[in-house]
């Protein structure tokens, strides 16, 4: 089988049978590409020729162009993923990549607003108007929710659940959760919808919880400059804040307050418990700080 068949029946296995989101999907076959090209440029191309030899030397050529660290251990565990799916398969009959090592990478922890922070933030939009409504009602879903972005966006009226105060949300996977929404953004969305969102709407078939200006489904793009916006204009670094900031301070949050890890790691929909562990080191420093800060022999 030549390779750019093999590339095209695995991006189709992750939309079909993985269910994979098309961001997903696009985002492999992105890296598949160059992988791709690559083999069909030193070799004839067939899926026979992925070799560990020919593996590796495609590793030492990624080491070389100048590429950072996490991208090419993104690409090569798109690689992987790849030739695992074609041994799975029956058309590879051994795994060329496994002698291939990615790049060591520095343990990131992820930046947590504080409280203050947090509620400074989502306080900046003018809830007089119908723009500033919406953003106080997406912001403050944010933080309630440690929803990613593409789950806010993805939100569709039906979604939200008043009497109970949840919201069912589609992640990674298409796989659908329930969340705690909590009373004030519950009571923020009524507010929204009652007073903001017949005022964006431009169609009734419309079914979309958050409306752009326009009328349509927000955008990932437009909710990213809406939380640097507010940012600003909270006084805070907008380099340094993104929707996902608000996904980390809602994790980090619950965990100071002595929320069960698995809890959280339920609401932010999270399928490994190790991804979750990550905020107990934030929670730790924390610990460190208040501890310095009001132990007598600190």
């Amino acid at each position: 089988m030549h390779i750019d068949a093999a590339v095209q029946l695995f991006l189709d296995y992750l939309l079909v049978e993985r269910q994979s989101s098309k961001h997903t999907v696009a985002a492999y076959g992105s890296d598949l590409a160059g992988f791709a090209g690559l083999i069909v440029e030193r070799t004839d191309g067939d899926v026979a020729s992925l070799t560990p030899d020919v593996c590796e030397r495609y590793g030492l050529h990624l080491a070389e162009t100048g590429l950072a660290k996490s991208t090419i251990a993104r690409k090569l565990s798109a690689c992987r993923s790849f030739t695992r799916f074609l041994v799975a398969s029956g058309h590879l009959s051994h795994l060329p990549f496994s002698g291939v090592p990615s790049p060591k990478l520095p343990r990131r922890l992820p930046h947590a607003l504080t409280v203050q922070e947090a509620l400074r933030l989502i306080h900046q939009p003018d809830e007089e108007t119908i723009t500033g409504l919406r953003d106080a009602a997406v912001l403050t879903t944010l933080y309630a929710t440690g929803m990613r972005v593409s789950e806010v966006v993805g939100l569709d009226l039906g979604d939200v659940a008043f009497q109970g105060g949840f919201v069912r949300c589609r992640g990674k996977g298409d796989k659908e959760r329930l969340v705690p929404l909590g009373r004030i953004a519950v009571c923020l969305i009524r507010k929204y919808l009652a007073d903001a969102r017949f005022g964006l709407a431009t169609s009734p078939s419309e079914t979309a919880l958050f409306l752009s200006n326009r009328g349509r489904r927000l955008s990932r793009t437009t909710l990213f400059i809406m939380v640097k916006r507010h940012a600003l204009k909270a006084g805070l670094d907008p380099r340094r804040i993104s929707p996902h900031t608000l996904r980390h301070t809602f994790a980090t949050h619950l965990l100071e307050g002595g929320a069960n890890l698995r809890a959280i790691q339920e609401m932010l929909g999270h399928s490994s418990i190790s991804t979750t562990e990550l905020y107990t080191h934030v929670t730790a420093d924390f610990l460190r700080e208040e501890y310095a800060l009001r132990h007598p022999r600190a």
